[in-house]
C-alpha cells in the first residue's frame, strides 16, 4: 500500500476562529462531499512565529501566529499534485495551505490555523476544489457532510503519542523558518517505516 506522509501545521491566529453562523452550519452545498477519511496523526510540534503572515488556503486570508506542526500518513492519490482542482485537505473548520508538495516521497506540507490544541480535531479530504476558494460556509458544508458520513475526532491517545514524537514547541522568525522545518519533518518521517 502506498502511504503519504503530510505536515500540516495547525495554527491559531489573533482573529481566533472563523465564526460560523447557524444558516452556515445547518447549509449543505450540493457539490459538497467527502473523498477520505485516510488521514493519521504520526507527530504534532507545537511552534509560535515571531513574524506572523496571512495564509493563503482561504479566500478571507487568516493571520498564522502558533500553532503545531502535524506529520500525517495519507493515501497517495490524495495528494498527487495536478494543474486542476483536487480533494481539500481539511482539519476541525480550517483548511490546510499546502506548502510543499515530493510525489516520489509521498510527501505534502501544509499550514492550517486552529485552536491552541489538538484535543478533538479531525481531518478529512473534501470535495475537489481549489482550496484558496473555500470559505467559512464551504468549510461548514464539507465539514457537515463529513460528520453525516462519519467523521471521527482523531483519538486522545493518537495526538498524545504524536505530540510526544516530537520536540517541545518551537519558535521560528517568520514563514520561510516554519516551512523549512515543516519540511524536514516530513522528510524524517518518510524515512520511517508507518
Amino acid at each position: 500500500m502506498n502511504t503519504v506522509i503530510g505536515i500540516l501545521i495547525l495554527a491559531s491566529t489573533a482573529a481566533g476562529p472563523s465564526p460560523v453562523s447557524s444558516a452556515e452550519a445547518t447549509t449543505v452545498a450540493p457539490d459538497a462531499s467527502v473523498v477520505s477519511f485516510d488521514v493519521n496523526v504520526v507527530a504534532a510540534t507545537p511552534f509560535e512565529l515571531l513574524k506572523p503572515y496571512p495564509s493563503s488556503s482561504r479566500r478571507d486570508r487568516p493571520i498564522v501566529e502558533s500553532g503545531f506542526v502535524v506529520v500525517l500518513r495519507s493515501g497517495r492519490g490524495l495528494v498527487e499534485p495536478r494543474a486542476v482542482a483536487t480533494p481539500v485537505l481539511y482539519a476541525g473548520s480550517e483548511v490546510v495551505e499546502i506548502v510543499y508538495r515530493d510525489p516520489e516521497a509521498g510527501i505534502v506540507a501544509g499550514v492550517v490555523r486552529a485552536r491552541k490544541s489538538l484535543a478533538g480535531i479531525d481531518l478529512w479530504w473534501g470535495s475537489p476544489r481549489y482550496a484558496e476558494s473555500v470559505d467559512s460556509q464551504r468549510v461548514a458544508s464539507e465539514r457537515r457532510v463529513a460528520l453525516e458520513a462519519g467523521l471521527v475526532p482523531v483519538p486522545g491517545a493518537v495526538i498524545s503519542q504524536a505530540l510526544s514524537a516530537t520536540p517541545d514547541g518551537r519558535t521560528f522568525a517568520d514563514r520561510g523558518a516554519l516551512y523549512r522545518f515543516a519540511t524536514d519533518l516530513a522528510k524524517s518521517a518518510a524515512l520511517s517505516k508507518p
